[in-house]
């Protein structure tokens, strides 16, 4: 054995007490105990690299252990956290204990696993729910939702989506992950599904009114049916990124049909609500119907486009193409009479204002530093990625995705700024503009 190793063994003691002596240096010491009941209880917070997993041993109604189980935080980043955070709960008997400096977001997310376990042994959570079968209706993207949740000895086993009208394929996932995850952590505090936000919160308001924890939504009045005049209409209403032209068909007093004959608004999204929402006109017979909640611009300006039609005079369907045969002759007669003009030149195609390369831009977060890398291609914005950031996860850092999605769409950093998330949001858009700027010619 060198020198090396012995100076190695004698150290690594005293290291491993002096990062304990400071775990629990800044413990709050004189916190009120509660009373817990014994047994192990396990928790699941919100990390930087995903869920953190605790287990948590309570001893003679106190804290004795806890343990972190799981988790795909940074080695060496994350190593203060995950040792100190849960001597300091410990010592102090309370989650409420400060964060580890460098790493905010790992500290945060043993403290949120810790307090979900100790709720389930205050009987705040998990353990306290009512045994039986209950039902519950949530508000979701295109109307309620309803759920049947069992109990059975306090704890949540089964929760089945009886009834729904969301969107097929885009609803999917928050359907199947909802449920499996409020079963999994004995807690409805659980984060969305990017991509089904309004799926989501409805799924998880409808469990809580199962569960007695939230009271149910107002029911919404049906609205009345209306009387139309037979005919074919257009009309125009403002949407998310422009005009949505709408073409309307009344038969026997009855709208038969509701065509999107124009819409620019995101793909997949303000699309998929302007075509519900004209569902919805037709099942209803009203133009009195709510918007569509996570594409209320979208649904909005295709309740007016139809208003706006309805309001209009009729319209002959096949005016347009009878107007195009009538021309046709003269314009002939007008080519025999003159010689024939050289065709013109196609418009050349718009140049891009950005130059093909990777660029890296830095915007100010909620925590700090937000960077961005932005792929340029063929003078397009291809792929917009992450390098670094420290936001909320569940928070920031969906609405950073949400960013990124609508810059790639809109191949610009003009976006809408995510309204809960909104330091997030700008501190995204700081960043690809930063990019951007890097990349114009």
């Amino acid at each position: 054995m060198d020198k090396k190793q012995i100076v190695a063994i004698i150290l690594l003691p005293l290291l491993t007490v002096a990062i304990l002596a400071g775990c629990t240096a800044l413990s709050n010491k004189d916190a009120e105990v509660p009373g817990y009941t014994d047994g192990s209880y396990t928790g699941v917070g919100k990390g930087y690299g995903g869920d953190i997993k605790v287990e948590v041993v309570i001893e003679e109604g106190k804290i004795s252990s806890i343990g972190v189980t799981d988790h795909s935080e940074s080695a060496g980043i994350s190593d203060p956290a995950i040792t100190c955070i849960p001597a300091k709960i410990v010592e102090a008997q309370s989650a409420d204990v400060d964060v580890e400096t460098g790493a905010t977001v790992s500290s945060k997310g043993i403290i949120e696993a810790v307090k979900k376990a100790l709720a389930k042994a205050s009987g705040e959570a998990g353990g306290a729910f009512p045994d039986g079968t209950h039902e519950g209706v949530g508000k979701g993207y295109a109307g309620d939702i309803k759920v049947k949740v069992e109990v059975a000895g306090g704890k949540i086993t089964a929760i089945e989506v009886l009834d729904h009208s969301e969107t097929k394929g885009i609803s999917d996932p928050a359907i199947t992950t909802i449920p499996a995850k409020v079963i999994e952590t004995q807690s409805v505090d659980v984060d969305t599904v990017s991509g089904a936000t309004g799926t989501s919160n409805g799924l998880i308001q409808a469990i809580k009114v199962a569960l007695g924890l939230e009271e149910a939504p107002a029911v919404a009045e049906t609205p009345e049916a209306m009387t139309f005049v037979d005919g074919v209409y257009e009309g125009v209403g403002e949407g998310f990124k422009g005009d949505i032209k709408v073409r309307v068909t009344v038969e026997e007093t009855k709208i038969s049909a509701i065509e999107i004959l124009e819409i620019i608004d995101t793909a997949n999204m303000g699309d998929t609500a302007a075509e519900d929402t004209a569902t919805m006109i037709m099942e209803y017979q009203s133009t009195e119907v709510d918007a569509i909640t996570g594409a209320t611009k979208s649904s909005q300006g295709t309740i007016d486009a139809v208003i706006a039609a309805l309001a209009s005079e009729a319209i002959d369907p096949n005016a347009v193409g009878e107007a195009e045969e009538e021309e046709a002759p003269a314009e002939e007669e007008e080519e025999e009479a003159s010689a024939p003009a050289p065709a013109p030149a196609p418009a050349p195609a718009p140049a891009s204002p950005y130059k093909d390369g990777t660029y890296t831009g830095q915007g100010e977060g909620f925590y700090g530093d937000i960077k961005l890398q932005v792929e340029i291609a063929g003078g397009k914005i291809t792929n917009i990625s992450i390098v670094a950031m420290d936001e909320t996860p569940g928070i920031g850092d969906k609405a950073i995705e949400k960013i990124i999605e609508q810059a790639i769409a809109n191949q610009s950093a003009e976006v809408d700024t995510v309204t809960e998330a909104t330091i997030s949001s700008d501190g995204a858009k700081a960043a690809l503009q930063d990019a951007l700027n890097q990349a114009k010619k």
